[in-house]
């Protein structure tokens, strides 16, 4: 039996074997004391059972971990939706080969494909709209289930699902996007999905423990277990084969280490330069920041972030996931051909501090004052209207409170679902609120001209349908809005 115990590859990348022993023992770096102390506190204070960490940079892990038990540098976690960004590079690869275009429809992949509820919105829906969210589909994920990619499209997406905004027009986030992405890899390929992400992807960057089978995972037997609503979560919990591609990947530190180095470093075996670059650069904006946070293909591409001591100019490319039993955060920093992640075993983990910390160990830049673009604007009045959502909510009335949305919605109001009546400046064009119990951002978005159109989230997407009648404008006066200070913690502003 070989025991785990500190890891961290040397410069040199080599263990310490001590004696005859098969126990390999990894030092940690003395540099890396304040990482794992912050990470140890993390976990503590998340109630965590367990988590992975690494660090790599110029092409090196330099520092590895694991916390919590027996887990080790090569335990599997889920890694939730930052199979995202592994599932773009391969049908960014499709398109490499000649098989596809940015601009090809969905249809064209597949012409048997049908949406019984959306039949004018699915022909538009091209290969970038998937990549970049901005297919307009309704969020949509199941983690039990036997179908696989094509006895879904041809089955619950055909029959059941349905497109929520017009498509290529508005960033939303949904899981339904990369799931019909999953599809769209296997109709061009004759390929079915995860074999052919094993033989194309994994395999090329020698990502040889990154899996997406229940059995492969229990066959491996190193493996953390996960933790949900106090229930503990293994392999064989659950899964779905046609989910895998927005989000079901199984793989360790190491393996994620390998993925990241290849996103700052590139190699031809697996995407060209011009695919790979594509994936690491802005190609939509995602509404919260301004053009301060935007989308690209799988990742997400900050400017930089902010804490207590104010704004920090350091770019970052970025994911983050979250599944029942695990977290995933991936940061990779291209100005220092550096990067980390953090596995956990804590539905939607994050360990904010030693992720503060690992960013400090680059040398984090001098703060200074927050851009105004990340403030909300003090004058509600342009966010006035009457919205409509055709699938789950319906009419939307909003009108200008003193420093909040009043917000009226008469279908939840019949169905007896509660939901917050005021809905709260968060950051410019984005509001909380609280629906059915669960706290939301809401983003509402204009159109070309600037008109204020639609009222986003993940659930629903409500299109502009009139002005307000004069009897539910209010006449109150309303104050300059204070904008309430953002938050410390670097990504806490929206959650994936």
């Amino acid at each position: 039996m070989i025991l785990w115990s500190w890891f961290a590859c040397s410069p040199q990348g080599k263990p310490h074997i001590e004696g005859t022993d098969t126990t390999v023992v990894w030092e940690r770096p003395e540099e890396f004391e304040a990482v794992a102390a912050q990470i140890e506190s993390d976990l503590t204070s998340l109630g965590s059972p367990n988590a992975a960490f690494a660090f790599f940079q110029n092409g090196e892990i330099v520092y590895a971990e694991g916390f919590g038990g027996e887990t080790s540098p090569e335990s599997l976690f889920r890694v939730a939706s930052i199979t995202k960004s592994m599932t773009a590079a391969a049908l960014l690869q499709q398109k490499d080969q000649g098989n596809v275009n940015l601009s090809t429809k969905l249809v064209d992949i597949d012409n048997t494909l049908r949406s019984v509820k959306s039949p004018q919105r699915l022909p538009e829906v091209d290969v970038e709209s998937l990549l970049n969210h901005s297919a307009g589909m309704v969020d949509y994920l199941e983690l039990s289930c036997d179908a696989d990619l094509s006895a879904f499209a041809h089955g619950t997406f055909a029959e059941e699902l349905y497109i929520i905004a017009p498509p290529g027009v508005i960033w939303n986030y949904s899981n339904l996007n990369y799931i019909m992405a999953g599809y769209a890899i296997e109709a061009l390929s004759g390929v079915e999905y995860a074999q052919y992400m094993q033989e194309n992807v994994f395999a090329p960057l020698g990502m040889n423990r990154t899996v997406f089978a229940p059995s492969a995972v229990l066959e491996d037997g190193m493996w953390a277990t996960g933790e949900h609503l106090g229930e503990e979560i293994v392999p064989d919990s659950y899964d779905c084969p046609f989910t895998r591609p927005a989000g079901f990947a199984w793989s360790s530190v190491l393996d994620m280490s390998l993925w990241g180095m290849f996103l700052l470093e590139g190699n031809t075996a697996v995407l060209s330069e011009t695919s790979r670059q594509d994936m690491m650069v802005s190609q939509i904006s995602m509404g919260l920041w301004d053009d301060l946070l935007t989308y690209s293909y799988g990742l997400m591409q900050y400017a930089g972030f902010n804490s207590e001591a104010g704004w920090h100019d350091m770019p970052f490319v970025y994911h983050k996931g979250s599944i029942n039993g695990y977290g995933s955060e991936m940061y990779l920093f291209p100005e220092h051909n550096a990067g980390f992640v953090v596995l956990i075993g804590t539905s939607g983990g994050s360990l904010p501090n030693a992720n503060f910390a690992a960013i400090d160990y680059l040398g984090i830049p001098e703060a200074v004052s927050v851009p105004e673009n990340l403030y909300p604007e003090s004058d509600l009045t342009p966010y006035e209207g009457i919205y409509f959502d055709n699938w789950n909510v319906q009419d939307i009335f909003i009108s200008a409170g003193e420093g909040a949305l009043s917000v009226e919605m008469p279908h939840l109001d019949s169905m007896g679902v509660p939901y917050d009546e005021e809905w709260l400046p968060y950051t410019k064009d984005n509001f909380m609120g609280n629906i059915d119990g669960y706290d939301l951002v809401i983003r509402i978005a204009p159109d070309e001209s600037g008109i204020m159109q639609y009222v986003i989230n993940r659930a629903f997407v409500g299109l502009r349908s009139g002005d307000l009648p004069q009897s539910l404008q209010q006449t109150a006066s309303r104050p300059s809005f204070a904008p309430t200070p953002l938050s410390a913690n670097p990504l806490g502003l929206w959650k994936p």
